[in-house]
C-alpha cells in the first residue's frame, strides 16, 4: 500500500487540474454548436464544421483524465478500460488539433475553395507522421523519444508559418488590386481575411513558443505534473478560443466571400511584385471610392484623371520630345488635349487646362490610393486597363486605344 501511495504522490493534484478544463471545454463546444449549426448555420462551411472536432476531442479527452488520474494505481478493471481509452483519444488529439491549424493557415474555405492535390498530399503525409510521433512518444520516457515528436512539430509549424504567410501575400495583392481599381479595399473580404490572417499568426507563434517551453521545462527541468498539465492546458484553451473566434461563422456572409475574376485577375499580375506582407490601411483607402459589393460584376468607372503622354517630335530638330498633356476618362474612347509645350497658347487651351486642373484635384483626392498603388506596379496595373487612350500628338482630339503591350511600355 505504502508502494502504490508513493506511486500515486506525483499526480494527486492533476485530477483536481481537469475539472474546470472539463468545464470550459464543453462551454467551448456548446457555444461553437450553437453558433455554426444554429445561430449561423447558412454562413458556416465544412471547415468551420470541421473544427467542431477539436473542441469535443478536448472534452472527451478532460473527461477521461478526470477518471484516469482518479483511479490510481489503476488495478481495477475499470480503471484499465479508461486507461485503454484515453491511450486512443491522447493519439487522435494531437495530430487533430494540428490538422486544424494547418487547414486554417493553408486558408481552405477562407481563401480558397480546395486544396491542389500536392498540399493534400503534404497534409496526409504530415498528419500519418505525427500520429507515427506520438505513438512512439508513449512507449519512453527518456528525452530522445521525445526527438521523433519534435521533429514532426517542426516539419508542420514550418509549413503552416509558410502557408500564412503566402496568403498574407495574396490578400495583399488583392487589396493592392483593389486600390488600383477604386474600390475601397477596407470594404472587401480580402481585408477582414488579412486581419484574420494576422490573428492566426500571432496565435501561432505563442502556440509554438509555449509549446516549446513545455517541452523543455518537462524533459530538462523537471517541472510538477500538475503545472504542465495546467499550462498546457490553458494554452490549448487560450489559443483555440482565440483562433475560434476569429474564423468563427457569422452573419457577414461577405467575410468568407472570394472577389471577383476581374479584381482575382489584376492582384494575380501584382503578386510577383509583392514582397513583403505588412500594409498601410490609410495608404490604400482613399475618400471617394467605391464600396464593393459582391454584386460587381466589373471595376467602376475610373475618375477624370490627367494624361500625360510623351512623343518623339520632329519639331526640335529629333533632339527633344514633344509634350502634350491630355485630359480626359482613363477608361475613355476621346481625350481633349491643351497645345503642346512648343506651340502658342489659345484661349480654349487655357480653359482646358484648367477644367484638366480641377479635374486631376478631384481625382487625385478620391483616387490617391490607386494612383499610388499604380506607381508602385505600373506594368501590371497598364497591362490590366484594356482601354487607356492615347493623344496624337500633332492634331486633334481624336485617339486610339492602344494595346496592352504599348500601354505597359508607356
Amino acid at each position: 500500500m505504502a508502494n502504490q501511495a508513493d506511486k500515486c504522490a506525483p499526480i494527486v493534484h492533476v485530477q483536481t487540474v481537469f475539472i474546470p478544463f472539463f468545464l470550459a471545454w464543453a462551454a467551448a463546444l456548446g457555444l461553437w454548436l450553437y453558433n455554426t449549426h444554429a445561430r449561423n448555420a447558412p454562413s458556416a462551411n465544412q471547415l468551420h464544421r470541421l473544427l467542431t472536432w477539436l473542441p469535443l476531442v478536448e472534452c472527451v479527452y478532460t473527461f477521461l483524465c478526470i477518471f484516469y488520474f482518479g483511479a490510481c494505481p489503476w488495478t481495477s478493471f475499470g480503471a484499465q478500460l479508461v486507461t485503454a481509452a484515453l491511450l486512443m483519444v491522447v493519439i487522435l488529439k494531437e495530430p487533430l488539433n494540428l490538422l486544424c491549424l494547418l487547414l486554417v493557415s493553408k486558408g481552405w474555405h477562407i481563401t480558397r475553395d480546395a486544396l491542389h492535390h500536392g498540399e493534400n498530399r503534404v497534409v496526409i503525409v504530415s498528419v500519418i507522421l505525427l500520429y507515427a510521433a506520438v505513438v512512439f512518444q508513449l512507449f519512453g520516457t527518456e528525452i530522445y523519444w521525445l526527438l521523433p515528436i519534435l521533429s514532426a512539430y517542426v516539419i508542420i509549424f514550418a509549413n503552416i508559418i509558410a502557408s500564412i504567410h503566402t496568403n498574407l501575400r495574396i490578400l495583399k495583392a488583392q487589396l493592392l488590386a483593389m486600390s488600383t481599381l477604386n474600390i475601397d479595399p477596407l470594404s472587401t473580404p480580402a481585408f477582414a481575411k488579412y486581419v484574420m490572417f494576422q490573428r492566426l499568426a500571432l496565435a501561432t507563434a505563442v502556440y509554438v513558443l509555449l509549446e516549446l517551453v513545455l517541452y523543455i521545462s518537462m524533459a530538462v527541468v523537471g517541472m510538477p505534473l500538475w503545472v504542465h498539465y495546467l499550462a498546457h492546458q490553458l494554452m490549448e484553451l487560450l489559443c483555440s478560443i482565440y483562433i475560434g473566434v476569429t474564423f468563427r461563422a457569422r452573419s457577414l456572409n461577405f467575410v468568407f466571400a472570394q472577389m471577383q475574376d476581374f479584381g482575382l485577375q489584376l492582384a494575380e499580375q501584382l503578386l510577383p511584385s509583392v514582397n513583403s506582407i505588412s500594409i498601410n490601411a490609410l495608404e490604400l483607402s482613399a475618400p471617394g471610392m467605391v464600396a464593393w459589393t459582391d454584386k460587381m460584376q466589373a471595376p467602376p468607372d475610373a475618375a477624370a484623371a490627367m494624361l500625360v503622354v510623351v512623343n518623339p517630335s520632329n519639331e526640335l530638330g529629333g533632339a527633344g520630345e514633344h509634350v502634350q498633356t491630355a485630359v480626359c476618362a482613363e477608361l475613355g474612347a476621346r481625350c481633349l488635349p491643351s497645345q503642346s509645350s512648343s506651340t502658342q497658347s489659345t484661349a480654349g487651351a487655357a480653359a482646358a487646362a484648367a477644367g484638366a486642373a480641377a479635374g486631376a484635384a478631384a481625382g487625385a483626392a478620391a483616387g490617391g490610393a490607386r494612383a499610388h498603388a499604380s506607381a508602385a506596379l505600373p506594368a501590371a496595373a497598364a497591362a490590366y486597363r484594356a482601354d487607356t487612350v492615347a493623344v496624337d500628338s500633332s492634331a486633334g482630339t481624336d485617339v486610339e486605344p492602344l494595346s496592352g503591350a504599348a500601354e505597359a511600355g508607356r
